[in-house]
């Protein structure tokens, strides 16, 4: 009889450690997508930002070129 018990307690502490494993798998995964998640979003402001300036300053000059790098990063921000 306690040995059957002692399988059963041996089990449930092996599923539960292998649960643990798995969620701390996930965690990792889950931080790592984050992370390449905002970098994204720095990369897009910064794209939306210089594609402002370089249409601004085609158009008005170096305050376009100021005023276009605000508009861009802004709207990209937004999108």
């Amino acid at each position: 009889m306690s040995l059957g018990l002692i399988d059963v307690g041996t089990r449930s502490k092996e599923n539960s450690m292998a649960s643990l494993s798995a969620l701390s798998n996930q965690e990792q995964e889950r931080k790592s997508t984050n992370k390449q998640l905002k970098n994204q979003y720095k990369q897009g402001i910064a794209s939306g930002m210089a594609s402002g300036a370089t249409i601004g300053g085609t158009v008005a000059g170096p305050w376009g070129m100021a005023a276009g790098a605000v508009i861009g990063g802004l709207a990209a921000s937004f999108a």
